[in-house]
């Protein structure tokens, strides 16, 4: 089933024409202007620099599998930031999005959620999954997510793997093939985050949602949080780990199984929490529409304003790579541990 607009083929012809420039054949003063530096900003989903302003390269979202079934995964430890969203039977699967660079053996990958709506729309980029439940694909149709599934360019089936866990995505392939575009902007308010935050030192975080849970381990000497359990948890390390809590509805949809499909409502506002540096921050998130990007606000310590009560302020998240968790108002928690004692601390 090929679902690509046939708006992708008009603009990829487009991208193919050149426009003809002249040359200045004097000799130039100075050698540096023979080649310059080109302009570089932040990447949409890290906020780290190196970001080419000449750059076209869309942001490829691939849904991965995250159940003991689908183990071993490939390729999520190279995305740029990783969103974990509830499905059905609280289980969770992964949305991994890749920008600065395309892994060529991505998976297992597995169906869309009308869920992936809000959290796509904002990349401007291109969706890919296995497929998905009829009234799944039409929403998603709908809002204007580009869609990419099994049979076109990129995807195969692993021998080593038992289906339904063995389609596989060369995300350089698929890229290849895709209308050049440009995110509209970061996905994540990136920024230095404030000196007067209420934060808990944290040694480890949990997030769990009803069948699934993801624990983070934070290592002072790289000040990035392990992810605990992947077969090479070195690549499974973030700078940030966001915790979000939203309202869950169900539309009507089943799976095969007759489970109710689960959609999380990315719309709105809410809880959240921000693991950073070491330490464990309450936080607020906003999001007015499917196409909006993320924002938070925290309450700055008391004592740090004039202010009795301190009203919420925006709040920016440390740039480099992030994992977002989207948890269950209900049947969702987060929790902590403290830092282990420095063993070489004096008594």
């Amino acid at each position: 089933m090929h679902l690509r607009r046939s708006l992708a083929l008009a603009l990829a012809a487009v991208a193919l024409t050149t426009t003809g420039c002249t040359q200045d054949r004097r000799e130039p003063t100075d050698p540096v202007s023979q080649s310059p530096t080109p302009a570089q900003g932040p990447w949409p989903l890290t906020g780290l620099p190196g970001y080419p302003d000449a750059s076209e390269s869309q942001i490829v979202t691939v849904k991965v599998d995250n159940t003991a079934s689908g183990q071993p995964q490939a390729g999520v430890g190279k995305a740029d930031l990783v969103v974990q969203e509830m499905v059905e039977g609280g289980v969770t699967r992964l949305a991994a999005m890749y920008q600065s660079n395309y892994p060529k053996n991505v998976g297992p990958v597995r169906s869309m959620r009308a869920s992936d709506i809000g959290i796509v729309l904002p990349t401007g980029g291109t969706l890919a999954s296995s497929g998905g439940e009829q009234s799944t694909i039409a929403a998603i149709q709908a809002a204007g997510v580009p869609i990419e599934v099994e049979g076109d360019p990129g995807f195969s089936r692993a021998t080593d793997r038992n289906a339904p866990y063995n389609l596989m995505l060369d995300v350089r392939a698929l890229a290849a093939t895709l209308p050049p575009g440009r995110p509209p902007g970061p996905y994540l308010p990136f920024g230095e985050l404030p000196t007067d935050v209420s934060a808990k030192p944290a040694g480890s975080v949990t997030l769990s949602w009803p069948a699934a849970v993801s624990r983070f381990t934070y290592d002072p000497a790289t000040e990035l949080w392990t992810l605990e359990g992947p077969s090479d948890p070195s690549s499974y390390s973030f700078t940030n780990v966001l915790a979000l809590m939203l309202p869950v509805e169900f539309a009507g949809g089943r799976d095969a199984a007759g489970t109710p499909i689960p959609t999380m409502v990315t719309e709105g506002r809410g809880r959240a929490m921000l693991a950073t540096g070491g330490q464990l921050i309450e936080v607020q998130w906003q999001k007015p529409s499917a196409t909006s990007p993320w924002t938070f606000t925290h309450v700055p310590k008391v004592g740090t304003t004039a202010s009795a009560e301190p009203a919420p302020v925006p709040l920016q998240i440390p740039v480099g790579r992030t994992w977002m968790g989207l948890l269950p108002v209900d049947g969702g928690s987060v929790s902590r541990t403290k830092p282990s004692p420095n063993p070489s601390a004096s008594p």
